[in-house]
């Protein structure tokens, strides 16, 4: 699953049990050009996926 720092620190850090049970695992947004390069990578199988032609 996926939780923001915020959410962590409420609802899991406080239970040292239910930590014990999570690796945090931080990752940061990507830049635009990264974020424009993944979506590149994955165009063609959205397009399979869908039916759909994306220009």
């Amino acid at each position: 699953g996926a939780t923001t720092l915020d959410e962590y620190r409420q609802h899991i850090e406080k239970d040292a049990a239910l930590e014990r049970r999570f690796q945090k695992v931080l990752v940061e947004e990507p830049s635009e050009e990264d974020t424009i390069a993944i979506l590149r990578g994955l165009k063609e199988r959205y397009e399979v996926h869908h039916g759909v032609d994306i220009s």
